[in-house]
């Protein structure tokens, strides 16, 4: 069966309102969200975390027979476009798809068009974040159970890895997301498509058969950084609402609670991401020091 992720690396959305009070936009214009979006450090921090996190992951999978979209707006500036079209080059089933404002989902729709055959056979589809790892064998897995399901069901491999930086130490323990985006795909039937495959995914879950696998660890995910803001407010997660989500996730594993930095469990799933190291978490907590060494300025321009 045909395998299609998708990853969205940098798309540009309308600002939305950022203030339950007022309600206010936190941009004056569509210019000042784009160059926020576009920031040179904040985009350095993510291609430091695609380039150190999921890219080594889709080198390496035991099945290479897959293909994996990686979308960016047409506007994206030049000088990030030539970067990410550089880092990719190399793997055969990657293609950066260039999304034109509106013309999204039609742009989305016709990559579900191709990868049907006219929409003439199922196909499988998964989302990943570009700040996340693969298990080498997830495309093998995703392979099998997918001829295990009927089209219109998904397939869930629930059981991750977590990383986060926690002060001077990176910590990890497991995660099992049972109905998130990480670690789902859908085998979306024949048929010409209502909607696009990551809007298919969101709203099938929990209305169609679910197939799930929770014995190994099938992705890595980084707690350092999220999408965009939508209010196009911060350049980067707000400190705070990210240390409460580390302090909830340190007091439901006693061992981190504990001191340690990494769960008995974590760390025997470890084993599968070699690429995710103490040295890349370091890196990616100094994003200046990153836009320099890739030569971005500091400031848009």
């Amino acid at each position: 069966m045909k395998i299609v992720g998708l990853c969205q690396f940098s798309v540009f959305g309308p600002p939305e309102r950022g203030g339950p009070a007022d309600g206010r936009l936190e941009v004056a214009t569509l210019d000042e969200a784009r160059a926020r979006l576009w920031h040179p450090v904040r985009i350095a921090q993510r291609f430091h975390l695609l380039e150190s996190l999921l890219l080594p992951a889709i080198r390496a999978q035991t099945d290479p027979e897959f293909e994996i979209f990686v979308t960016v707006s047409q506007d994206m500036p030049d000088l990030f476009q030539a970067r990410l079209e550089r880092v990719t080059k190399d793997i055969p089933g990657l293609r950066v798809l260039q999304l034109d404002g509106m013309a999204q989902d039609a742009a989305l729709r016709a990559v579900m068009e191709e990868a049907s055959g006219g929409f003439a056979e199922p196909v499988a589809y998964f989302q990943v974040g570009d700040d996340q790892a693969l298990a080498l064998d997830f495309i093998q897995r995703l392979q099998e159970a997918s001829r295990r399901v009927d089209p219109g069901a998904m397939v869930s491999f629930p059981a991750g890895v977590l990383g986060f930086h926690d002060g001077t130490m990176v910590r990890h323990c497991m995660v099992q997301h049972m109905s998130g985006p990480i670690g789902l795909a859908g085998v979306m039937p024949p048929g010409p498509a209502g909607m696009t495959a990551d809007l298919w995914l969101g709203r099938s879950i929990g209305r169609v058969p679910v197939f799930s696998d929770p014995r190994f660890a099938a992705y890595h995910r980084t707690l350092l950084a999220t999408p965009a803001d939508p209010t196009y407010r911060h350049l980067f997660p707000m400190p705070g609402v990210l240390r409460r989500l580390m302090i909830k996730t340190i007091g439901q594993h006693p061992e981190l609670a504990a001191g340690a930095a990494v769960t008995h469990r974590a760390g025997l799933a470890l084993a599968a991401f070699s690429q995710v190291t103490a040295a890349v978490f370091e890196a990616a907590m100094h994003p200046v020091g990153l836009a320099e060494a890739m030569g971005f300025p500091l400031e848009p321009r």
